[in-house]
């Protein structure tokens, strides 16, 4: 539960450094990458804001990438270990930290998570291409809001996702 809470807490950090960086005189168009995925049936482009990180905390090493599609929508997904080409990190993993984190959060600020109830979607993040200042691969799975008391959980369902992301150094 503690790597949890810090995969969480390593993927806000990132959020906060990312809009705290941007700045309304930084004209810098380049892209940094690109996150697509199929949310809900309906394909969704990430290329706004595109960052990526990779750090180490406690001495685990975390891997974060992020972007915002074109309404605000963001989506963040944070891995732990070394990134290596053909590994595939699944939330059902026995060992907790090859559990990854995929965090969707719509503009309405509801924030969706990876759904541990969704047997038969879980989250998967497969990395095909990594090296020191870039990360390639897929993802999918299941997503849901946190509820507190006797609130309905909503559901989101994510599919073909891809990433092609530059890493800051």
């Amino acid at each position: 539960m503690k790597l949890i809470k810090t995969l969480i807490l390593s993927t806000l950090a990132l959020a906060t450094v990312a809009i705290s960086s941007c700045t309304k005189d930084n004209n810098d168009n380049t892209t940094k990458g690109t996150i697509t995925a199929t949310i809900d049936g309906k394909v969704t482009t990430f290329d706004k804001n595109v960052l990526g990180a990779t750090s180490v905390v406690n001495g685990n090493t975390f891997t974060s990438i992020q972007g915002d599609d074109e309404a605000g929508n963001n989506i963040s997904i944070t891995v732990v270990g070394v990134l290596t080409p053909g590994k595939i990190f699944k939330s059902d993993a026995a060992n907790e930290q090859e559990r990854p984190i995929v965090i969707y959060t719509a503009i309405n600020n509801d924030s969706y998570v990876n759904d541990n109830n969704a047997v038969s979607n879980i989250v998967t993040v497969a990395v095909s291409a990594a090296a020191s200042n870039s990360i390639q691969g897929t993802f999918s799975g299941g997503l849901t809001t946190l509820v507190a008391g006797n609130g309905t959980a909503k559901t989101k369902t994510v599919t073909d996702g891809k990433f092609n992301v530059a890493l800051a150094n």
